[in-house]
């Protein structure tokens, strides 16, 4: 039979998640979700097709079978989408898409393809489909998700996340107005903290396509007034944000300052890569225009790794 509980399983994952191992986590789920998906019962039942627990009373299955074979598809959909969530925030999406798409699939097996959690899996697919570079696919995913949340009511968190992704989607192909469009309804949503933070710091990069520089200050102060509070990761694209407004403000001083807090989050946060380097190189342009050769060298040394 199968031993697995949802609970015990969360607590669990809540422990490594505080030790701060990401690896022992990506193990303990990779680990988890292979054994539940190969859980064999006593009588065989694992071939079967309907994971669908009311139709699955009618049938002729014993009580212990529907129970196994229920407890076994609530935990291959649970352990998909937390390794999902796992590989999406790690910046490992092809991985995310996988997991979320293997959630969808259990769902609507099990009968559930218009619940929550699976307006929360077309959610998730989408946000990946985005972060992949594949927009259409990504609108076509967050409009289903849109729909069922519709239909549901409710569920304001998750309606602020998917027009903040539509908002996303629309700034990577180059449509800024549809884009604040996207943000400012999910603005309507209410949401709080780093959330509103994330979005009010795109409501900035959509003003500045669109060659408003006013409104993009005022959108990333909003953002950075909510992150000094937390202290959270959007921290450092916002500060970037602002580095990037005071230098086509011709404030090179300015820009340098919040160009280095930019650089000293993202390599806390994320370590000395691409991104960092990134962000030193244009630390070493700021310094540059702000007449400090010796800083300017010292960032260029620093892009260098």
């Amino acid at each position: 039979m199968l031993d697995f509980n949802i609970p015990d399983f969360e607590r669990e994952l809540a422990k490594l998640y505080e030790a701060g191992d990401l690896a022992a986590v990506e193990d303990y789920l990779k680990k988890t979700l292979r054994y539940v998906e190969s859980t064999m019962t006593v009588s065989g039942c694992s071939s079967c097709e309907c994971h669908d627990e009311k139709a699955l009373e009618n049938s002729d299955y014993r009580r212990e079978e529907i129970e196994w074979v229920v407890t076994r598809s609530k935990g291959i959909i649970a352990v998909s989408e937390e390794l999902g969530a796992l590989y999406r925030d790690t910046g490992r999406p092809a991985e995310a898409l996988d997991c979320f798409l293997r959630a969808k699939d259990e769902l609507r097996e099990a009968g559930q393809e218009r619940s929550e959690a699976a307006a929360m899996a077309a959610l998730n697919v989408g946000t990946v489909q985005r972060m992949l570079n594949k927009g259409e696919l990504a609108l076509r995913d967050l409009g289903e998700a849109y729909r069922m949340l519709e239909a549901l009511g409710g569920h304001k968190e998750a309606m602020a996340n998917l027009w903040y992704n539509v908002g996303l989607v629309r700034l990577d192909r180059g449509e800024p107005a549809e884009a604040a469009a996207s943000f400012e309804r999910a603005l309507s949503y209410g949401p709080t903290g780093e959330a509103a933070a994330a979005i009010w710091n795109n409501v900035a990069l959509a003003a500045m396509a669109r060659g408003d520089r006013t409104a993009a200050e005022g959108a990333v102060d909003k953002a950075m007034e909510v992150l000094e509070e937390t202290g959270g990761p959007q921290l450092a694209s916002a500060a970037n944000t602002k580095a990037v407004l005071r230098f086509y403000a011709a404030d090179y001083a300015g820009a340098l300052g919040f160009f280095e807090r930019a650089a000293e989050l993202t390599k806390a946060l994320y370590g000395a890569g691409a991104q960092y380097a990134s962000i030193c190189r244009n630390c070493a342009a700021a310094a540059e225009k702000a007449g400090n050769a010796e800083k300017a060298a010292l960032w260029r040394t620093k892009a260098a790794g």
